[in-house]
């Protein structure tokens, strides 16, 4: 039956999605290599978990086959992840993340992919740069650091000082195959997720294409990025303690982003705090005041505000506390009545009101 699945799902994915292509041996591989991986995901939990009707079903024993489940699932996506690389590793960077939507083994296992992403050869940042500047980079920039800033799933910054005016900037610089790639791999996952969800129905996570579709193309265009960047600068201008970086809209383009380099460090580095004489407390509430900002005040709401894209910094001039907010490239636009009733929710959370609660969480999750 494995084999049978496999085969179906082989030719499926390709039909619907590469009949009209002609696809080399490691586009090939990788999308076996995902078919396999996702069949042998659905074909775990369909095995090893007993159904609803089981004697067992809800039981600490039916809690430890899943926990187990999870593991060895979690185990095998990070596997496919760290193989196939690009766009897989910013779903399994996601999926870290949702502590509260998924299960704990998938975060806890799939947290490695934060901080083992391999770095772009810098031949090959000279290349992008060159296909999409239409120059030299030395002819643009006086200085180039070829050490990254950090790399990321998709992109790679680095820090330069533009000829032109000797600003010094940092530069984004996506990966050079991932937008290759990147159509392919969503339908890949779009089309693995939804077959083993129809034959397997306890499977869990139909979400993840559903935002895999969603968010990366959004990501993979740095102009979006760019767009969004001034948006919110301009609509959170009166905090005048934040930074969002300046775009040089001269030099960037879908797959490079030239920005004002900001120096600063990671909110959740205490020692650089202490060392700066930086309060925590002023640091929570300015961050607590810009969050709630974008939720309830302008519905304008970025989507990856972890520690490595909101700094700290001492401002020189003026010795205030600044905080600076990077990687633009995924926000959402929040309707007012989605917010009226988060702020319902919340209150009812804050008066212990479980009615309210109930009613209001209902209307969010739209149950």
């Amino acid at each position: 039956m494995g084999t049978g699945l496999c085969m179906y799902l082989g030719h499926t994915i390709y039909q619907q999605n590469y009949g009209q292509l002609k696809l080399d041996d490691f586009t090939l591989t990788r999308v076996s290599r995902a078919a396999m991986t996702i069949t042998s995901i659905g074909f775990d939990y369909k095995l090893n978990l007993p159904s609803s009707n089981s004697p067992i079903y809800g039981t600490q024993e039916y809690r430890d086959l899943k926990k187990q489940a999870h593991q060895r699932s979690a185990n095998k996506l990070l596997n496919l992840c760290q193989k196939n690389g690009g766009c897989y590793i910013k779903v399994g960077q996601h999926i870290s993340a949702l502590k509260d939507l998924v299960p704990e083994e998938y975060c806890s296992t799939l947290k490695l992919l934060q901080n083992q992403v391999p770095e772009m050869n810098i031949d090959d940042i000279y290349k992008v740069l060159r296909e999409d500047l239409g120059q030299d980079p030395k002819e643009i920039f006086e200085d180039f650091d070829e050490k990254p800033l950090g790399t990321a799933s998709l992109a790679q910054v680095h820090k330069a000082k533009l000829k032109e005016n000797g600003d010094i900037v940092a530069i984004k610089v996506q990966h050079k195959d991932v937008k290759k790639h990147s159509e392919i791999d969503i339908k890949t996952m779009d089309t693995c997720v939804k077959i083993i969800g129809y034959v397997f129905p306890q499977f869990e996570f139909m979400w993840l294409a559903r935002e895999t579709r969603k968010n990366l193309p959004e990501e993979l265009d740095f102009r979006i990025e760019g767009r969004n960047s001034e948006e919110a600068a301009n609509l959170y201008s009166y905090f005048d303690w934040l930074r969002i970086p300046k775009v040089y809209w001269k030099w960037s383009t879908s797959r490079v982003l030239i920005m004002e380099y900001c120096n600063g460090k990671p909110i959740n580095n205490t020692e650089y705090l202490k060392e700066n004489g930086i309060s925590e407390q002023d640091v929570e509430e300015k961050f607590r005041k810009l969050i709630a900002d974008m939720i309830f005040k302008q519905g304008f709401v970025h989507c990856d505000p972890h520690p490595g894209n909101v700094l700290v910094s001492k401002n020189e001039s003026s010795n205030k506390t600044e905080l600076i907010l990077l990687d633009h490239g995924l926000y959402r636009t929040l309707e007012n009545d989605f917010r009226l009733t988060f702020a319902q929710f919340l209150l009812s959370c804050e008066t212990n009101d479980l009615k309210g609660m109930e009613s209001n969480a209902k209307k969010i999750w739209g149950r």
